[in-house]
Order: C-alpha cells, then sequence, then structure tokens
C-alpha cells in the first residue's frame, strides 16, 4: 500500500483568537513544510483596527523585509521570494509556495495597531525533503500446520534523504499498532493471524510513505488447517458428505 501526500502540502499553524503580546515570545512557533510545496503561517488575531501588517525574515541574526500588505495588496521586497507569497485575512496570513530547502528560517509577523503599538510573532520553518518509498524483502518463510515463521526486512535507498522507520500491523478493520522502530524483524503467527496486514512507514515531519505485506500472501497453511468457523464446516462437514455422494453415485452406477 503506498499512501502518499497531497501534493500541495498546506499546513497551517492555527492559535487562539487572542492579541499578541508586544515583545518577542519565548520561542518561535515552530512550522514543518515539504520541498516544492506550499506553506502557511496563520495567526488569528482580535479585529481590531490595523495600521501595517510586516513580514520580516531573519538568518544568522540578520533581520531582511520579506513584504508589507498595504491597500489590500502584498507587496514583495526580496526578489528571492518573487511570485512565492500570497497573503491572507488582512495580511496576517502568509503562504509560500515552491518552497526551497533555503527557505528554512525564521519569519517575524509585526502588526502595527492603530494606537501605535507593536505586536509581533515568530514562525521557525523547517524544509524537509520527501522520504522515499520503502521497500519490503520477506526472507526464511517456514511453514507448518499451525504456525508460519519468516523475517522482513524494510529498507529505503541510501542515496536519498530518509526519515525514521517503523513498523506498523493491524487486524482486518482495526486501527494500526506500533510494532517496533527496527528496519528487520522476525514474526512467528499462529494460522489464525493469516489475515495480519503488517506495514513499514518512513517519515519525517514534512512526509511520510509506506508499504505494506499481508501475512496471507507470505504464509501457504494446508488445506485442511482450521482457521475459523467457517472454513471448518467446509472442511469437515460439507466436504465428507460431498465424498460420501460422490462415492454413492459411482456404486450406483455400477451395479446397476
Amino acid at each position: 500500500m503506498h499512501r502518499k501526500m497531497s501534493e500541495e502540502l498546506t499546513i497551517l499553524l492555527m492559535l487562539p483568537s487572542l492579541l499578541l503580546v508586544s515583545g518577542r515570545q519565548e520561542a518561535p512557533l515552530q512550522v514543518n513544510g515539504l520541498l516544492n510545496q506550499s506553506v502557511s503561517f496563520q495567526h488569528h488575531v482580535q479585529r481590531v483596527p490595523l495600521k501595517r501588517v510586516v513580514w520580516e525574515l531573519e538568518h544568522h541574526g540578520d533581520t531582511f523585509k520579506l513584504a508589507e500588505y498595504k491597500d489590500f495588496n502584498l507587496i514583495i521586497q526580496n526578489s528571492r521570494f518573487a511570485n512565492r507569497l500570497e497573503a491572507s485575512d488582512g495580511g496576517t496570513t502568509l503562504r509560500i509556495r515552491d518552497l526551497r530547502m533555503e527557505d528554512s528560517d525564521v519569519y517575524k509577523l509585526l502588526i502595527t495597531l492603530r494606537n501605535a503599538d507593536i505586536k509581533t510573532v515568530y514562525f521557525n520553518l523547517t524544509v524537509y525533503e520527501p522520504v522515499p518509498l520503502p521497500d519490503i524483502k520477506t526472507e526464511g518463510v517456514i511453514n507448518s500446520k499451525t504456525w508460519c515463521n519468516f523475517t522482513l526486512h524494510c529498507s529505503v535507498p541510501s542515496n536519498v534523504s530518509s526519515g525514521s522507520l517503523s513498523w506498523l500491523y493491524r487486524y482486518k478493520g482495526a486501527g494500526y499498532q506500533h510494532y517496533t522502530g527496527r528496519s528487520t524483524v522476525e514474526i512467528s503467527l499462529h494460522n489464525r493471524a493469516d489475515n495480519m496486514e503488517l506495514l513499514c512507514l518512513v517519515q519525517n515531519p514534512g512526509d511520510k510513505k509506506n508499504q505494506s505485506v499481508y501475512v496471507h500472501d507470505i504464509c501457504h497453511y494446508p488445506m485442511l488447517i482450521v482457521t475459523d468457523n467457517t472454513r471448518w464446516i467446509k472442511q469437515y462437514v460439507i466436504l465428507p458428505i460431498l465424498v460420501l455422494l460422490i462415492l454413492i453415485l459411482v456404486l450406483i452406477k455400477i451395479y446397476i
């Protein structure tokens, strides 16, 4: 199973509808983005008259003017972001398109109120590369009448940026449960677990991809193993009756 993220990833940082406090906050608000996708910095403020809305960029201790929202228009003042910025909510929401790795920085929103008070919010943007699709290899399958043993190895290409790897599992329609964070797992299952799904997940804060395998595609149990009541009825009641009927028909044909 391969689950792709949306082609355009928009991450909205939602905060309560409160006025910002003056001065710098204790720590920037963390926002994660994905390379070549989109990200939004959003802050809700009470509906009060705004005199000026300015966005700035902090890089290695230096501050650069990024854009200013004026007369219902966003005036971009940094050529690196030309044609990549959009503003809404009176300029208090900023959207960056076509993210680049070098866009990882601290962004500052300055709101000047009609009474000349200045309110400030900082956002710390980290741009991540997409994670690769994991590959699952199955080894050492050993079947018995009631058990199946095998080894699963999950890996990603070594020449691309990866992320954290983990195994999850689920039965039928139940939710996924965490199994382990190791790349290689050894599985030993009773035949009643032959419908279990095992999923290898690779993810970073900006992206995630996965692949799945199903136990019934790996373990091939002997036909007469009892795995549920329906199969038991078919194998131990219906099948013998059919065999008996066939034998009776053959004998009738012989002696008539």
